[in-house]
Protein backbone atom coordinates (compact mmCIF):
# COMPACT_ATOMS: atom_id res chain seq x y z
CA UNK A 1 0.00 0.00 0.00
CA UNK A 2 3.24 2.13 0.79
CA UNK A 3 4.34 1.99 -2.73
CA UNK A 4 1.21 2.33 -4.25
CA UNK A 5 1.03 6.09 -2.27
CA UNK A 6 4.48 6.93 -3.15
CA UNK A 7 4.20 6.30 -6.76
CA UNK A 8 0.84 8.23 -6.91
CA UNK A 9 2.53 11.21 -5.04
CA UNK A 10 5.68 10.98 -7.70
CA UNK A 11 3.14 10.73 -10.25
CA UNK A 12 1.01 13.55 -9.09
CA UNK A 13 4.05 15.81 -8.55
CA UNK A 14 4.89 15.62 -12.28
CA UNK A 15 1.32 15.58 -13.60
CA UNK A 16 0.12 17.93 -11.78
CA UNK A 17 2.44 20.85 -13.50
CA UNK A 18 1.43 20.17 -16.59
CA UNK A 19 -2.14 21.71 -16.43
CA UNK A 20 -0.69 25.02 -14.93
CA UNK A 21 -1.23 27.48 -18.11
CA UNK A 22 0.02 30.67 -16.27
CA UNK A 23 2.10 30.53 -13.72
CA UNK A 24 -0.51 30.30 -10.80
CA UNK A 25 -1.23 26.53 -11.14
CA UNK A 26 -4.97 25.19 -11.47
CA UNK A 27 -7.39 23.22 -9.26
CA UNK A 28 -8.53 19.50 -10.47
CA UNK A 29 -11.39 17.90 -9.46
CA UNK A 30 -10.78 14.46 -7.94
CA UNK A 31 -12.47 12.86 -11.22
CA UNK A 32 -10.46 14.94 -13.18
CA UNK A 33 -7.07 13.66 -11.26
CA UNK A 34 -8.80 9.61 -11.83
CA UNK A 35 -9.29 9.97 -15.50
CA UNK A 36 -5.71 11.46 -16.59
CA UNK A 37 -3.96 9.44 -14.22
CA UNK A 38 -5.98 6.12 -15.27
CA UNK A 39 -5.22 6.63 -19.52
CA UNK A 40 -1.21 7.03 -18.61
CA UNK A 41 0.64 4.50 -19.53
CA UNK A 42 3.25 4.66 -16.93
CA UNK A 43 0.94 4.47 -14.48
CA UNK A 44 -1.43 1.60 -16.46
CA UNK A 45 2.26 -0.16 -16.44
CA UNK A 46 3.04 0.44 -12.62
CA UNK A 47 -0.44 -0.63 -11.61
CA UNK A 48 -0.19 -3.50 -13.73
CA UNK A 49 2.90 -5.00 -11.63
CA UNK A 50 1.18 -4.44 -8.33
CA UNK A 51 -2.23 -5.58 -8.76
CA UNK A 52 -3.40 -8.43 -11.50
CA UNK A 53 -6.57 -7.46 -12.43
CA UNK A 54 -6.99 -10.81 -14.43
CA UNK A 55 -7.12 -13.30 -11.42
CA UNK A 56 -8.32 -11.12 -8.80
CA UNK A 57 -8.37 -12.47 -5.29
CA UNK A 58 -6.25 -15.54 -5.50
CA UNK A 59 -6.92 -17.88 -2.55
CA UNK A 60 -3.81 -20.19 -2.86
CA UNK A 61 -1.57 -16.51 -2.35
CA UNK A 62 -3.06 -16.35 1.20
CA UNK A 63 -0.32 -18.03 3.97
CA UNK A 64 -2.99 -20.05 5.18
CA UNK A 65 -0.61 -21.34 8.36
CA UNK A 66 -1.36 -17.99 9.63
CA UNK A 67 -4.94 -17.94 9.45
CA UNK A 68 -6.49 -21.12 10.37
CA UNK A 69 -7.00 -22.76 13.95
CA UNK A 70 -4.21 -25.56 14.79
CA UNK A 71 -5.77 -29.35 16.06
CA UNK A 72 -3.02 -30.68 17.50
CA UNK A 73 -4.51 -34.03 18.19
CA UNK A 74 -7.75 -35.59 19.42
CA UNK A 75 -8.38 -38.59 21.90
CA UNK A 76 -10.65 -40.55 23.22
CA UNK A 77 -10.99 -42.04 26.56
CA UNK A 78 -11.52 -44.92 26.70
CA UNK A 79 -11.06 -45.92 23.08
CA UNK A 80 -12.75 -49.14 23.44
CA UNK A 81 -16.10 -49.23 25.11
CA UNK A 82 -19.73 -51.05 25.57
CA UNK A 83 -22.65 -49.32 24.92
CA UNK A 84 -23.53 -49.41 28.20
CA UNK A 85 -25.52 -46.38 28.67
CA UNK A 86 -22.92 -45.24 31.51
CA UNK A 87 -19.45 -45.54 30.77
CA UNK A 88 -18.71 -42.18 30.44
CA UNK A 89 -16.46 -42.24 27.40
CA UNK A 90 -13.98 -38.39 27.21
CA UNK A 91 -12.70 -36.31 24.09
CA UNK A 92 -10.38 -34.18 24.38
CA UNK A 93 -8.95 -31.50 21.22
CA UNK A 94 -5.96 -29.86 21.82
CA UNK A 95 -6.60 -26.64 19.51
CA UNK A 96 -4.26 -23.18 19.25
CA UNK A 97 -4.80 -20.26 16.87
CA UNK A 98 -2.43 -18.20 15.53
CA UNK A 99 -4.28 -15.03 16.67
CA UNK A 100 -4.09 -16.36 20.37
CA UNK A 101 -6.94 -18.91 22.31
CA UNK A 102 -8.53 -15.96 22.64
CA UNK A 103 -9.75 -16.02 18.48
CA UNK A 104 -11.07 -19.85 19.02
CA UNK A 105 -15.10 -19.24 18.16
CA UNK A 106 -15.97 -22.93 19.37
CA UNK A 107 -15.10 -26.58 18.86
CA UNK A 108 -17.23 -28.92 17.75
CA UNK A 109 -17.83 -33.00 17.42
CA UNK A 110 -19.83 -35.08 15.33
CA UNK A 111 -21.48 -37.70 17.65
CA UNK A 112 -24.13 -39.14 15.02
CA UNK A 113 -22.17 -42.29 14.70
CA UNK A 114 -22.88 -43.12 18.26
CA UNK A 115 -26.52 -42.09 18.89
CA UNK A 116 -25.79 -38.47 20.01
CA UNK A 117 -25.77 -34.70 18.70
CA UNK A 118 -24.01 -34.29 15.40
CA UNK A 119 -23.01 -30.78 16.77
CA UNK A 120 -21.78 -31.04 20.27
CA UNK A 121 -19.53 -28.60 22.08
CA UNK A 122 -16.50 -29.05 23.90
CA UNK A 123 -15.24 -26.46 26.31
CA UNK A 124 -11.99 -25.03 28.08
CA UNK A 125 -13.64 -23.73 30.75
CA UNK A 126 -12.53 -25.90 33.63
CA UNK A 127 -16.21 -27.34 33.58
CA UNK A 128 -17.88 -30.64 32.53
CA UNK A 129 -14.81 -32.82 32.09
CA UNK A 130 -12.50 -30.46 31.29
CA UNK A 131 -9.49 -30.13 33.52
CA UNK A 132 -7.86 -26.57 33.66
CA UNK A 133 -9.43 -23.58 31.87
CA UNK A 134 -8.05 -21.63 28.81
CA UNK A 135 -5.21 -24.23 28.69
CA UNK A 136 -6.51 -24.91 25.07
CA UNK A 137 -7.29 -28.65 25.43
CA UNK A 138 -11.03 -28.85 24.98
CA UNK A 139 -13.65 -31.34 26.62
CA UNK A 140 -16.01 -33.43 26.14
CA UNK A 141 -17.90 -36.39 28.33
CA UNK A 142 -20.73 -38.24 27.11
CA UNK A 143 -21.92 -41.96 27.20
CA UNK A 144 -22.88 -44.63 24.54
CA UNK A 145 -26.43 -45.37 24.68
CA UNK A 146 -27.13 -49.20 24.17
CA UNK A 147 -28.66 -49.40 20.67
CA UNK A 148 -25.49 -48.48 19.26
CA UNK A 149 -24.27 -50.95 17.20
CA UNK A 150 -20.49 -52.60 17.28
CA UNK A 151 -17.81 -51.70 15.13
CA UNK A 152 -15.22 -48.79 14.84
CA UNK A 153 -17.01 -45.49 15.01
CA UNK A 154 -15.05 -42.49 13.43
CA UNK A 155 -15.96 -38.93 15.56
CA UNK A 156 -14.98 -35.96 13.68
CA UNK A 157 -14.07 -33.05 15.55
CA UNK A 158 -13.87 -29.03 13.78
CA UNK A 159 -12.29 -25.91 15.19
CA UNK A 160 -13.49 -22.40 13.82
CA UNK A 161 -11.85 -18.82 14.68
CA UNK A 162 -13.37 -15.87 14.69
CA UNK A 163 -12.47 -14.62 10.89
CA UNK A 164 -13.73 -18.01 10.16
CA UNK A 165 -11.65 -20.46 9.03
CA UNK A 166 -11.54 -24.07 10.15
CA UNK A 167 -9.43 -27.04 10.96
CA UNK A 168 -10.41 -30.19 10.80
CA UNK A 169 -9.44 -33.47 12.65
CA UNK A 170 -11.49 -37.04 14.08
CA UNK A 171 -10.84 -40.10 16.02
CA UNK A 172 -12.31 -43.39 16.03
CA UNK A 173 -13.97 -44.87 18.93
CA UNK A 174 -14.11 -48.71 19.37
CA UNK A 175 -17.68 -49.92 20.45
CA UNK A 176 -17.73 -53.49 21.49
CA UNK A 177 -19.64 -56.51 21.99
CA UNK A 178 -19.80 -56.87 25.75
CA UNK A 179 -20.23 -60.81 25.81
CA UNK A 180 -17.21 -61.25 23.71
CA UNK A 181 -19.60 -62.43 20.40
Amino acid sequence: MKKVILILFVIMSCVLPAFAVDSKPQALTRGEVVKYLSTSDMVKKKIGELVSWTVGYDVSKVNRAKLTPIISFVKIVPGRVSPDGRTIVEITAAVDDPGGLENIAGVRADLSSIGRLPNTILVDSGMFGDKKAGDGLFTLQTTIPTDVSFGLKELPVAAANKKGWLALSKTTLDVENPTGR
